[in-house]
């Protein structure tokens, strides 16, 4: 029995899509469509206080790996700014409600 594999294409991946803004809106969240795409990100831009790139053209988005490299990704703690003023950690990212879906 053999098998074989194709390595025409790279995997799929997943996306990570921006549903609405949770708690306090920052960076202009307030201005990013439901259904954007993840682009670019920096949880120490501003400070510490973080900066995302969205997009509705699926072309733009950041492709993760994994699942798992997306919510790490969303979870990330600014190095710059670590801790929030009430003493929690500092996730810029999770400012956005997300879903994280396969890549389209």
């Amino acid at each position: 029995m053999s098998t074989s594999q194709s390595f025409d294409r790279p995997p799929t991946g997943v996306v990570i899509i921006f549903e609405w803004a949770a708690g306090t809106v920052v960076h202009g969240l307030d201005k990013v469509a439901p259904g954007s795409f993840l682009a670019s990100w920096d949880v120490d831009a501003f400070g510490g206080l973080g900066h995302a790139g969205w997009t509705t053209d699926p072309a733009e988005a950041h492709v993760f790996a994994s699942a798992a490299a997306a919510m790490r990704a969303w979870q990330a703690q600014s190095k710059v700014r670590p801790l929030r003023d009430d003493g929690r950690p500092n996730k810029p990212l999770t400012a956005a409600t997300i879903s994280i879906v396969p890549a389209p």
